[in-house]
């Protein structure tokens, strides 16, 4: 049978607001990429500090394992909350407005909105979307430099694409086919 986990107290707001000026503080040494000895010992030596900090304000004690699990809250809340926000101005109106992001979250709003796993993939598409299949019969080139045929087929739900980026597409694939002298 699970132990049950004991209930610890809420996190004071000054609390949360060491943790969010440390963390934009020493952002590059928390979230390196490497995952080599050194870089990890950086890693645990600052959320150790930050420990350390947070458990001097003396309201709590805490661990490390739950200043970074508290830390991964904030992020996720922060993302709740912009996306919510983002999601009404899209509507045209009724209802209650979403709740404001509390100081906490719009400085971490402002830390990480620009990193695509935050908004998204600036001119991406979803991998749902319909793509247009371009079939290259005979596409070898004569000496003269004119392609003997080519034959395009689009799937129905295939509209949506840009007419410019196809062309680009097609004039790539069409350069590098070999001539046959």
């Amino acid at each position: 049978m699970a132990t049950k986990r004991e209930r610890s107290s809420n996190w004071s707001l000054s609390e949360i607001s060491i943790l969010t000026e440390f963390f934009e503080k020493n952002e590059d040494v928390l979230k390196a990429k490497q995952s080599n000895l050194i870089t990890n010992l950086r890693k645990n030596a600052k959320w150790a500090e930050v420990t350390e900090i947070i458990n001097a304000v003396g309201i709590q004690r805490h661990t490390v394992d739950q200043v970074k699990f508290k830390w991964g809250n904030l992020q996720q809340s922060a993302k709740k909350s912009f996306s919510a926000a983002r999601k009404q101005a899209k509507l045209t109106g009724g209802g209650p407005p979403p709740k404001p992001p509390t100081a906490a979250e719009e400085k971490i709003i402002d830390m990480i909105k620009d990193r695509p796993n935050f908004s998204g993939i600036v001119g991406g598409f979803k991998s749902s979307m319909p793509v247009t299949t371009v079939v290259l019969k005979d596409a070898e080139l004569d000496a003269t430099g004119s392609s003997s045929s080519v034959e395009y087929e689009e799937s129905p739900q295939a509209t949506k694409l840009k007419p410019k980026l196809l062309k680009t597409f097609l004039k790539s694939k069409i350069s590098t086919i070999p001539i046959k002298l």
